[in-house]
């Protein structure tokens, strides 16, 4: 998809489309300026080409792929901003694997680069002008000084293997998984956590040290055993009881792709019956037409799907998304 032929479509008063459409009414070119014109393309410059199709399609999967091509240059930086990261691995046992991977410090400075340069240099165009009113509120946010932990943040890892829920409860009696938090220096966040929370010091954590149990007054759900590790790049928690025993094995897997930054994979039918018991619970009120035609069309995907696993990243071209979608026999 060209996104400037898709802009001069509906912005050139000669093109067949936008003349469609100033026909039946829906908008007057006399209210967009070539000022307008001209900045809306500065803006797709960034982002000038989309393309989407499907890769591989058998009886029981299928593979697509999204790219987003940019100006290398902005491609680059946008790589920069990606943290090293264990990418979330295919696993039919599991419910779902979370990695999500980003230097918060620069890219809060990206951001803040990005909102001084639209405040520096206002659009012209009146149809942009609540863009620049954003900038200027994000510029102010992006100006406050960041606690030192979010500052050192690099990612965080999330591996559910199990979820149970009594009928009628709104927390879970069992959950089995491992959480990891990518951080700079992850043994000064612990001494820091355990400054607010002495408790804590008691647990001896060190990199590539064993498990320890964590109190259990920390956890919110009675009758579930955590404990907690660290290694040289993250913190960990494990949740069920024999989880910490790949505990460690989890926080030293290896990273993945340069320049991924989301990966994600997950059961299907758990996650789409997740979606029903959260339409269960809306009130009747609430049901109409759509509503019940959203009922059938999750039906029916739970009855089909079987695993999703996607892959974002940043190359030298752009943005790709990768995504594998299996289905039931």
């Amino acid at each position: 998809m060209d996104l400037h032929r898709m802009a001069d479509e509906l912005t050139n008063p000669e093109a067949q489309t936008a003349r469609m459409l100033m026909a039946a009414g829906a908008y007057d070119m006399d209210d967009f300026s070539g000022t307008c014109v001209s900045e809306m393309h500065g803006m797709i410059d960034n982002m000038p080409f989309m393309t989407v199709g499907i890769t591989e399609m058998e009886v029981l999967s299928m593979k697509y792929r999204f790219l987003a091509e940019m100006p290398s240059s902005l491609a680059n930086r946008l790589t920069g901003l990606v943290a090293a990261v264990p990418a979330a691995r295919v696993l039919s046992s599991h419910l779902a694997e979370i990695s999500f991977g980003m230097k918060v410090g620069a890219a809060r400075d990206f951001l803040r680069e990005k909102a001084q340069s639209i405040v520096d240099a206002p659009y012209q165009c009146e149809h942009f002008a609540d863009l620049n009113q954003q900038a200027e509120e994000a510029l102010a946010q992006l100006d406050q000084p960041l606690p030192p932990f979010v500052n050192n943040f690099r990612g965080v890892r999330l591996s559910i293997k199990d979820i149970v829920m009594e009928p009628g409860q709104e927390l879970p009696s069992d959950v089995r998984g491992h959480l990891a938090v990518h951080v700079d220096e992850p043994q000064m966040f612990v001494g820091m956590a355990q400054m607010f929370l002495p408790d804590l010091s008691a647990m001896n954590l060190a990199p590539g040290g064993e498990p320890s149990r964590v109190p259990e007054f920390l956890i919110s759900v009675q009758g579930i055993e955590a404990w907690a590790a660290m290694s040289d790049e993250a913190i960990g928690l494990s949740v069920g009881a024999g989880e910490q025993e790949t505990l460690l094995e989890f926080l030293e897997l290896e990273a993945g792709p340069k320049g991924q930054f989301l990966s994600l994979d997950y059961d299907n039918e758990a996650y789409y019956e997740y979606q029903l018991k959260g339409m269960d619970m809306a009130d009747a009120d609430d049901e109409n037409a759509v509503f019940d035609i959203s009922r059938v069309a999750i039906e029916a995907a739970m009855e089909a799907g079987e695993r999703n696993h996607t892959d974002m990243r940043f190359t030298p071209g752009g943005l790709v998304v990768e995504s594998h979608m299996t289905f039931k026999k």
